[in-house]
């Protein structure tokens, strides 16, 4: 009897057995489902987890890259400096501070300086230099072989300068040789002459007591001539201040600038050159009454056929020669003939 009873569980069909097989397949299955999901999102997150190594190390990379290509411009643009230099203006001591130096420096012409319109101006600037340095090599070219020229010329003139010298030099020494022959010739004639000069010194001493003797008696006797002299002197003064009342001539014209007059006496008077007037007035007191009455005193420098051309020794400032005054010599008159004495002793054979 005991046998053939069950429990309610059994006559139902579920017992602990089947619901923990039920709930291992669930939990299998959900563990399946959980697993699927989770390594599709695992996949998922590895590929951008990938895409973003990637990307990183494309960014590093061109980060590298672009550090790279600074370095090179700066060592290109010759700036070593660390720092690139940010900002505006850019800090001292920064690539880009001492880039903006030089620019300002060398670019000064050019209202917005940069490296390339720098460069460009620099490049015009050498252009022209160097095409003034070819201007100046043709010019010092020009110069080198005018020299070159010059320098031959002073080498022919040199050497010619060197034959003279050594002509010369030969002819100095040949005219020392007759030098000497001319001096040791000298030397003997001086000799001579030495001997013959003690002698003449006697005949000198003789000759000079005989001077002295001649000398005393010349100076006698130019005493004795002066005191004629004085005697004659005396003479014309008396004759000078005599009175006459005729003159010997006129004067006819009178030129102030050259100090010349000329004179109604000529050839035909018996006139002479070199003799003197005395000048008067055109109204005087008298011919030769005194030396006051003198205005002037007049030589004859030409005589022609009837008139004469004399020039002004003497004149008075506030009395001048005027056309009309008249004319006197004491020792002329008009066709007179003049004879010469001679008065003292005279030694006409020495």
């Amino acid at each position: 009897m005991a046998a053939q009873r069950s429990s309610p569980s059994s006559q139902s069909g579920i017992n602990p057995l089947n619901i923990w097989l039920i709930f291992f397949v669930m939990a299998t299955l959900i563990l399946l489902v959980t697993t699927i999901m989770f390594s599709k999102k695992s996949g998922e997150l590895e590929a951008v987890n990938k895409t973003a190594k990637d990307a990183e190390a494309a960014a590093k990379s061109g980060w590298n890259n672009s550090l790279a290509d600074i370095e090179a411009l700066k060592a290109m643009f010759g700036y070593p400096q660390a720092d690139v230099g940010v900002g505006n203006p850019a800090p001292a001591g920064t690539a880009r501070f001492v880039a903006d130096a030089d620019l300002t420096n060398h670019g000064a012409d050019l209202k917005a300086p940069t490296f390339a319109a720098t460069l460009a101006a620099m490049h015009t600037k050498i252009d022209a230099l160097n095409q003034e340095n070819l201007q100046l090599k043709a010019s010092l070219q020009s110069e080198k072989d005018a020299y070159l020229a010059s320098k031959t010329g002073d080498n022919n003139r040199v050497d010619t300068f060197k034959t003279d010298k050594e002509k010369s030099e030969a002819d100095l020494v040949k005219l020392v040789k007759e030098r000497d022959e001319l001096v040791r010739q000298k030397d003997a004639e001086i000799a001579k002459w030495q001997q013959s000069y003690r002698t003449e010194q006697v005949e000198k001493e003789q000759i000079r007591e005989e001077l002295a003797r001649l000398g005393k008696e010349l100076n006698e006797r130019i005493s004795r001539l002066n005191q004629i002299v004085d005697f004659q002197r005396q003479k014309l003064e008396e004759l000078e201040n005599l009175s006459f009342d005729v003159p010997d001539g006129r004067i006819t014209t009178v030129d102030n600038t050259t100090g010349m007059v000329w004179l109604n006496l000529g050839r035909k008077d018996g006139l002479r050159p070199q003799v003197t007037f005395s000048v008067y007035g055109k109204t005087n007191k008298g011919i030769a009454r005194g030396p006051e009455d003198v205005k002037a005193k007049i030589e004859v420098v030409e005589v022609n056929a009837t008139s004469s051309v004399a020039r002004i020794v003497e004149e008075e400032r506030d009395r001048p020669v005027g056309i009309g005054d008249v004319v006197f010599s004491p020792a002329w008159s008009a066709g007179l003939k003049e004879y010469f004495a001679i008065v003292g002793d005279g030694d006409l054979n020495k």
